[in-house]
């Protein structure tokens, strides 16, 4: 599927925005080409020349477009989380894409590489005016996918889950940009429209000191049941996981502690712990720098 390359190239540019290099990322689409461009205006890749395990020296755009497990931020320390560090993405994106465009700018200079789904990179260096960034640009080959065009729709709820996690993602498609401002309870996707909304209880969120950190919301509604909404690195956990299963342990925990320790609010019969969950939505998003789950792209 088409849409993994964009994945691929979205999850770079917003490890810049959430790692606080970048204060936002661009997607712009141009559907007469079929092109998918994600900019940041974070650091840019580094420049200059990389030893391989042969002797030789490549520029390191080169290395990353064309030889996988290349190690993609070269620096374990550059990320306290990140959606993948293995150098894998850019190099299947050039692959599976009829041209795979990368310009990276640093401090005045600029380095381009441009290839088309082979190791033959074209390069050029120079100089320039614009801000540090990265900006990757892609046409997906027809031949590998059933259809090399992605869905508007799944551009943009890439888009707005960023917004609704804190960080800025803008989309522009065919010129025209739209609006992916969102909260983190617009991704509570209800399955019937008629459940109310009781009450939302503002985000929360704590920090460890490697700069890891947690988001959580809660939401209790008119529903019977209780679902939830994980995140790991802003990539969705549609199977949950560990920190799923823990808050919702958490949050029975905290009314059982409430009930016992205010007498007066124990009802006259005994509550089950599926109880406290009646109604719930959960939203828990973790920013981790080790992750372990099966939604990654690759």
């Amino acid at each position: 599927d088409a849409r993994s390359l964009f994945s691929e190239m979205f999850d770079n540019a917003m490890d810049e925005v959430s790692a606080k290099h970048s204060p936002e990322l661009i997607v712009t689409v141009d559907t007469k080409e079929n092109r998918y461009t994600v900019q940041d205006f974070g650091r840019g890749i580094p420049h200059g020349k990389k030893k391989l395990e042969n002797g030789d020296e490549k520029e390191v755009v080169e290395v990353l477009m064309t030889i996988a497990n290349s190690g993609g931020k070269f620096d374990n320390n550059s990320y306290n989380y990140s959606a993948g560090l293995n150098g894998v993405g850019m190099t299947v994106t050039n692959a599976l894409s009829e041209t795979f465009e990368i310009t990276s700018r640093r401090k005045g200079k600029f380095v381009h590489a441009i290839t088309h789904g082979s190791a033959d990179v074209e390069l050029e260096r120079g100089k320039t005016t614009e801000a540090d960034g990265t900006t990757a640009s892609f046409i997906p080959n027809k031949k590998y996918f059933h259809s090399a065009k992605i869905p508007h729709e799944f551009i943009i709820n890439r888009c707005k889950i960023a917004s609704a996690l804190g960080f800025r993602a803008r989309c522009i498609i065919d010129g025209k940009e739209l609006d992916t401002n969102c909260t983190i309870f617009d991704l509570i996707k209800e399955e019937d429209s008629k459940i109310a909304t009781y009450v939302d209880i503002p985000t929360i969120e704590v920090k460890n000191n490697a700069g890891e950190s947690m988001k959580v919301a809660l939401r209790y509604t008119s529903d019977t049941k209780d679902r939830y909404f994980g995140y790991t690195n802003l990539l969705a956990n549609y199977l949950g996981g560990t920190h799923i299963q823990c808050l919702s342990k958490a949050i029975t925990g905290a009314w059982e502690i409430l009930i016992n320790k205010y007498k007066n609010l124990r009802p006259a019969i005994e509550l089950k712990p599926s109880d406290y969950l009646v109604g719930l939505r959960g939203i828990c998003a973790v920013f981790i720098s080790h992750p372990e789950f099966s939604s990654q792209t690759k």
